[in-house]
């Protein structure tokens, strides 16, 4: 028979276990004790009693009513003199460890709420945990209590009235059967320290003493009486005596610690996490306010702190020993004798602190740096324990980037919850001791609050998102009310609601949501007569502690849904997928190739230029933009299978991309417009977001990533900002709805002027030109951190093998580390041999990387580290890599951007040998910044600037003969183009070679471009547009040109005229002119020159664009009778210039028996300008940029022009620029001013040089 353990010797077995703990006791002595217990005696149940009457006092026991008690439990003390005579200190918080079954947290929540429903369980020697405490004391800890093995009745323990389970054929152990077990082997029976009335249990060992009895299983407060809730082995049973307010409606709640047996370090601040469950059935859990101590072996409190609203308490011990843990906690409601009642059942725990290492300094505060943790910091709503000593009792001092947000107090970060978005902040602990300090960085994302848990509409689509304020609305024609449904959050007081009654007239309507947060309101679309009042705003204001306004604009219309993805997307976005790594698994050519097809756009851009960007690979198809035009192509033929025209002209770059089912274009006013990529529909416009007075452009790459759409711009100097767009169709029935940013940087952010993004996960991470790499919430834009570089990103950024990887302007290349709360570093960081505008491609654990300045470029191989294995130079500046790993050594195209636009291809092998080969030279030879496509069948794509899209593949066989009838249209020359601009016959639409066999090619201008198979290519007889050879602007040549300027004016000299000038004059040159009033500046265009005296400066800090384009002539017939004879033509520079601009401008062939011109302003309404003629020049003045029409009709009264003559000195020398030698020119177009270094290019060609733009 087993031996029942008194009260008496369960208390000395606790004393006995701390003492073995800390050292007090021998073993030998500890034996004898135990022996002691054996023999002990037993207790009598008026003791048990009269000890559960004194525990009801509250004056003392196991929560002490303050830091100076020094005794575990009243009853225990009574017992141990009344038993022994000594007064043995023994704090009932040290906890015996040994459980014969212990179940898991999981097991024993889904448990909890097992009830009558229970099927019967068997195993009835199962073993449980009881727990008792009474108010204000413990009576048991925790003792193990093993049922008998032959299941027991109630009425075999003793006890009358109350329904045995195995009455209704539910036989099981329940509560009551545990504390019938416990009473019979403690004090022999259970008869007289249970009571029951009506069959519920009202009394147990004299509780409760205050106010309730309730019972828990498994921390979880049982649904059902304890004569019904039926256990298990391994159970927590606890049964507790709790105060409670009279209505039953707020009491104490029962206690306990995440984490019963702590470790720590002398010294160290730890955390104690403070669970709660409430008794009462209308609270909530409550574990803040609580008073965590730690108590020694005497029943001292060595340490304590306050828990916060997440329970969480830091607590600091600084000797090492064995400690038990508990809390208390006073309710701020009174009772009936007006005291303030504990309302929490007092938890236990034990904590052992161990002696710390003797460090140094610097390896104490190393060692503190890498123990200090915040936990879960990614969704904060209350406020955070920081610590404020560290391991090794080192010091720690905290400091947040937004005190509005968590503001430091001590050891608190006091959280205040923003309204909207969820935002995140930084906090820094700097941990110290003696004179070595670190930091640590801590991202805490804090949960903003939301003014509704729901808003609805009954038409329309409206998804509420706390972090959005402002939802278009689109509701169908004929729908007459518009229903808005919502339930206010927590916090609101009152929601105004804006909408329009039936007379069409708004009124404003409140909801008290402090009664009832639900609303319902109804808002007119039609009034009482019939008339539409759409389009209008609906307005949700909230007030209370929750303050803000939801905005609605409806609009007619119908909501587009998403488009499916193509099949087949084999190179979408700028640089093939979203991570921007340029890497394929094709077999492309890799020595002899042949042209497969080349097709020819000949409409200019904006900047009249045909190069028209690189296109993209969709679906087995080819889409590119030209002709003022976005076009499908057959990627095997290169035949135009679609086409749409463009709400506007390109730009002087227009990289598009796909994404979503649809082609995303930038225009060149700074717009872009969405497609269909199936029917190549226009679906909307994205508006550029640049405010009043300001010009920003697309001259970087796009980027889409999950239904966003992600831009950047640049007012192509040091400002620019970054843009993010819903792609989802706001309405299919307007073809050109324009469409507003979701989130945008501020105006003075840099310029994003050739650099791409990259999205990972929730974060999109971008780089400009003012060498910063940012890191933001993809969803809010909220900046999350952000790194310096050196130098100008000019390209697009690269994910891989989880590292951002980018070059700069300044021959660096970088790999970025992005940590996952937003956080980035650099890893690593190399010098290039020389600039670069492209980005790295990352494969095989290497980095294939180009770049170069006029007159050298390279290629270069580096490892993961970026130590670089390997290098080649080029005599020109190679642009970005595609990188192939279909054969056994790595092969990487690039094309050159140089006089020819040459594809090449550097093989590399494993032991890092380079083969650089030149594998195309196009026909059509122009400068080229195209990237390299290939398609899965090794095909290659990309363009160079002669405005021809190519299609290389590997050379399969001989070189076809030229088809039967088909001849060169310039005498057969083979295509080349000589310079000159020959005649136009009439049937020339600048089209691609259209080479089928015996046929000749069709050049009507009623027909789209086409495109065939072809080894050779004839070039069009004519362009319609006559393309500037200038270079772009770049420091060097502003500066030359202010020397120049300086220069002629010292010798006396009146003008200085400029050939081939730049095709952006920087300010510095209007800041010298204006210093010599009288002084005149030409620069030499052409077929058109532009000059300005001193005193015709008006803006010494503005740029000029040197492009005047003569565009398409597309007027309707109406239109265009009136004006004659006419030429369309555009100023590629928005707003005012700098200086009032006087331009001689060779005419064309209609104007030959013109005997007047006028010059329409089309973007002003000031009357025309008479053009002042002589010979087969024209000379006029313009004061703005924009579109103008050249006209010999007068349709109204035109200014008159001086009467003056055309001075040879501003009259262009040749509009065939490239005919004369530069040494012919030096001597009879520039005065001796004007020979300096680098003035002059040495190869003056019909081409663009683009130096220092963006990407290559």
């Amino acid at each position: 028979m087993k031996k029942k353990k008194t009260v008496k010797t369960r208390l000395l077995s606790l004393v006995l276990v701390l003492l073995l703990l800390t050292g007090s006791v021998s073993g030998v002595h500890a034996e004898e004790a135990a022996g002691a217990e054996a023999a002990g005696s037993e207790t009598t149940k008026e003791q048990v009693v009269e000890s559960g009457d004194s525990s009801g006092s509250g004056e003392q026991g196991n929560v002490p009513e303050s830091t100076g008690s020094t005794d575990g439990s009243a009853d225990a003390k009574k017992d141990e003199e009344t038993s022994s005579g000594k007064n043995v200190p023994a704090p009932a918080a040290v906890k015996k460890e040994a459980k014969a079954i212990t179940a898991s947290d999981e097991d024993k929540t889904e448990a909890a709420s097992a009830g009558e429903g229970e099927e019967p369980l068997t195993g009835y020697g199962m073993t449980v945990t009881l727990q008792i405490e009474g108010y204000g004391s413990t009576v048991e800890e925790g003792i193990e209590v093993t049922m008998p093995d032959t299941y027991k009745t109630f009425k075999e323990y003793g006890l009358e009235n109350v329904a045995d389970p195995i009455d209704s054929g539910k036989e099981g152990y329940t509560i009551l059967h545990v504390m019938a077990e416990y009473c019979e082997e403690t004090y022999g029976s259970a008869e007289g320290l249970i009571e029951i009335s009506g069959g519920f249990v009202n009394s147990f060992l004299g509780m409760p003493a205050k106010s309730a009895l309730m019972f828990l299983r498994n921390h979880k407060m049982s649904p059902v009486g304890a004569q019904e809730q039926k256990v298990q082995s391994g159970d927590l049973i606890s049964v507790v005596d709790i105060w409670a307010n009279s209505n039953w409606t707020i009491g104490g709640q029962y206690g306990w610690f995440s984490d019963e047996n702590l470790k720590a370090e002398e010294g160290e601040a730890f955390t104690v996490q403070l669970n709660a469950e409430p008794l009462m059935w209308q609270e909530k859990a409550n574990p803040s306010g609580a008073t965590v101590m730690v108590v020694d072996s005497s029943g001292k409190t060595v340490a304590e702190g306050k828990t916060g609203s997440d329970g969480k308490a830091s607590l600091t011990v600084e000797e090492a020993g064995t400690y038990a843990i508990t809390a208390q906690r006073k309710s701020s409601y009174y009772d009936n004798d007006g005291s303030n009642p504990w309302d929490l059942v007092p938890p236990h725990g034990k904590l052992v602190v161990s002696e710390g290492v003797e460090v140094t300094d610097e390896e104490a505060v190393a060692q503190a740096k890498e123990k200090l943790e915040l936990g879960d910091v990614s969704q904060v709503t209350e406020n955070l324990i920081l610590p404020v000593t560290g391991k090794n009792k080192t010091t720690i001092t905290w400091s947040s980037s937004d005190e509005n947000c968590i503001k430091i107090n001590g050891a608190a970060g006091e959280v205040i919850r923003p309204v909207g978005a969820d935002k995140k902040v930084t906090l820094t602990a700097i941990i110290n001791k003696g004179k070595v300090s670190d930091t640590k960085e801590f991202v805490v994302t804090v949960v903003g609050k939301s003014l509704f848990r729901e808003l609805t509409l009954d038409q329309g689509t409206l998804v509420y998102d706390k972090s959005v304020d402002e939802y278009t609305v689109y509701v169908k024609k004929d729908v007459g009310k518009l229903t808005i449904k919502g339930i206010a959050e927590e916090g609101v007081s009152v929601v105004k609601v804006k909408v329009m009654d039936e007379a069409g007239k708004p009124k404003l309507e409140s909801v008290i949501s402090a009664v009832d947060p639900a609303f319902e309101k109804t808002s007119c679309l039609i009034d009482k007569a019939g008339k539409d009042l759409l389009p209008y705003d609906i307005t949700l204001e909230t007030l209370g502690q929750i303050s803000g306004t939801v905005t609605l604009h409806v609009k007619r219309g119908t909501a587009g849904a998403p488009l499916p993805d193509l099949p087949d997307i084999t190179w979408g976005q700028h640089l093939g997928d979203k991570n921007n790594n340029a890497v394929v698994d094709s077999k492309a050519p890799t020595n002899k190739t042949e042209l497969l097809w080349e097709s020819f756009s000949n409409a200019p851009d904006s900047w009249g230029s045909v190069y028209a960007g690189t296109p993209i690979l969709v679906n087995n198809h080819i889409y590119a933009v030209r002709n003022h035009k976005i076009e499908m192509l057959d990627a095997k033929t290169g035949e135009v299978k679609a086409s749409t025209k463009l709400y506007s002209q390109i730009g002087y770059y227009s990289n598009i991309i796909y994404g979503g089912g649809m082609i995303f274009v930038p225009l060149g006013n700074g717009d872009v417009q969405c497609f269909n990529a199936t029917t190549l529909k226009s679906m909307y416009l994205i508006e550029n977001p640049a405010s009043l007075g300001s010009y920003w452009g697309v001259y970087g790459a796009m980027h889409y990533d999950n239904g966003k759409l992600y831009v950047g711009y640049s007012n192509q100097g040091d400002y620019g900002g970054y843009a993010v767009y819903d792609t989802l169709d706001p309405n299919i029935d307007d073809e050109y709805e324009v469409v507003k940013p979701l989130w945008i940087t501020g105006e003075k952010d840099q310029s994003y002027y050739g650099s791409g993004a990259v999205t990972i996960k929730d974060m999109v991470v971008i780089g400009g030109d003012g060498g910063i790499v940012s890191v933001r919430n993809a969803k809010t834009g909220e900046e999350l951190s952000k790194c310096q570089l050196s130098g100008k990103i000019r390209c697009s950024l690269v994910y891989a093998d989880g590292y951002i990887w980018t070059t700069t302007q300044n021959k660096k290349i970088y790999k970025l580390l992005l940590s996952e709360n937003g956080k980035i570093t650099v890893a690593e960081e190399a010098d290039l041999p020389n600039n670069s505008n492209a980005s790295p491609v990352v494969t095989g654990g290497k980095v294939y990387v180009t770049g170069g300045v006029w007159g050298a470029g390279f290629f270069a191989v580096y490892d993961m580290n970026l130590t670089l294995l390997a290098q080649e130079k080029g005599e020109n500046p190679f642009n970005t890599p595609t990188v192939s790993t279909a054969y056994d050594n790595v092969c990487v195209y690039f094309t050159e951007n140089g006089p020819e636009g040459s594809l090449y291809m550097a093989e590399v092998t494993a032991n890092n040998k380079i083969t650089l080969t030149k594998i195309y030279t196009p026909e059509h030879q122009q400068y080229s910044m195209s990237k390299v496509i290939i398609g899965s069948d090794g095909t290659i794509y990309y363009t160079n600037d002669s405005g021809y899209l190519f299609a290389i593949r590997g050379k399969s066989g001989e070189v076809p003969e030229k088809p039967d009838g088909g001849t060169d249209l310039d005498g057969g020359d083979g295509g080349k183009d000589d310079g000159a601009d020959d005649k136009d016959d009439g049937n020339n639409d600048g089209s691609a070679n259209d080479n089928t066999a015996g046929a000749t090619p069709s050049l009507k201008p009623d027909k789209k471009p086409t495109a065939t198979v072809s080894a050779q290519s004839f070039a069009p007889r004519k362009r319609t547009v006559k393309v500037n050879a200038a270079t772009k602007n770049d420091v060097s040549s502003e500066r030359n040109i202010v020397k120049a300027i300086q220069q002629s004016y010292d010798k006396k000299e009146k003008s200085l005229t400029i050939k081939n000038p730049p095709e952006v004059v920087g300010a510095e040159v209007f800041k010298q002119l204006a210093q010599y009033p009288e002084f005149r500046l030409v620069f030499d265009c052409g077929t058109y020159t532009l000059s300005m005296k001193g005193s015709d400066v008006t803006n010494v800090n503005a740029t000029l664009t040197t492009k005047l384009l003569e565009l398409e002539n597309t007027l309707p017939k109406e239109e265009a009778e009136k004006y004659g004879n006419y030429q369309q033509m555009v100023y590629a520079q928005a707003g005012p210039l700098p200086a009032k601009i006087t331009v001689v401008y060779k005419l064309g062939e209609q104007f030959e028996r013109s005997e007047a011109l006028y010059l329409y302003d089309l973007s002003q309404s000031a009357e025309a300008q008479e053009v002042i003629l002589q010979e087969s020049y024209g000379m006029f003045v313009l004061e703005n940029g924009g579109e103008f029409i050249l006209s010999d009709q007068k349709i109204e009264e035109a200014k008159q022009a001086e009467v003056m003559e055309i001075s040879e000195e501003i009259k262009p020398v040749n509009e065939k620029t490239t005919s004369i030698p530069v040494w012919v020119y030096l001597l009879i177009g520039l005065g001796a001013g004007a020979l300096i270094s680098g003035l002059i290019t040495v190869k003056v060609m019909n081409t663009r040089k683009r130096n220092n733009t963006w990407e290559e």
